[in-house]
């Protein structure tokens, strides 16, 4: 398995698996949230709501994992040894990302704050790591910091248009 900084940097392996790791988190956030979206106008108790989402997060793990070993079985045209399964596994443990958000809704079950305030927080939560991915990404790019967080404000704007249409689905 690699580590996310590479020794050299420049290791064509290395960037396809950060890259991919990237994309697993970035598509995690999205999905979830639109489940949280759709959840808010429906679902009243955070336990239930919570339950949603972290079964939502082991099924995009293992939907993740499942497509990447087929795809490396076929690519690679013999069976992966079950170390390599593992690898595939843990290189698509940063889709669970998303369930960090959500996690508000044990403080809503706690009575701390209002489940719609639970719901509003990690949707923001959402909102916000999405901004500053492109903030991020704007900066590795090497962009000035005023276009990269443009780039940021579109990328939060594009993540919050994706999970309004897939709530509305």
């Amino acid at each position: 398995m690699t580590d996310w900084i590479s020794p050299d940097g420049d290791d064509p392996e290395f960037i396809f698996h950060r890259t991919e790791r990237f994309a697993h988190a970035m598509y995690g956030l999205i999905i979830i949230t639109a489940v949280l979206v759709a959840e808010a106008e429906h679902v009243t108790d955070a336990v239930d709501a919570l339950l949603i989402v972290l079964g939502t997060g082991l099924v995009l793990l293992l939907a993740h994992t499942y497509v990447a070993v087929v795809a490396e079985r076929t690519l690679l045209k013999h069976r992966l040894e079950s170390n390599k399964r593992i690898e595939v596994l843990i290189d698509n443990v940063p889709v669970l990302i998303a369930v960090l958000a959500p996690s508000l809704l044990i403080a809503a079950e706690a009575g701390a704050i209002e489940i719609e305030t639970a719901f509003t927080w990690a949707i923001a939560f959402t909102v916000v790591a999405l901004y500053a991915i492109g903030v991020l990404e704007g900066r590795r790019i090497g962009y000035s910091w005023a276009r990269s967080l443009l780039v940021g404000l579109g990328g939060a704007f594009i993540g919050a248009v994706i999970i309004m249409v897939e709530s509305l689905l």
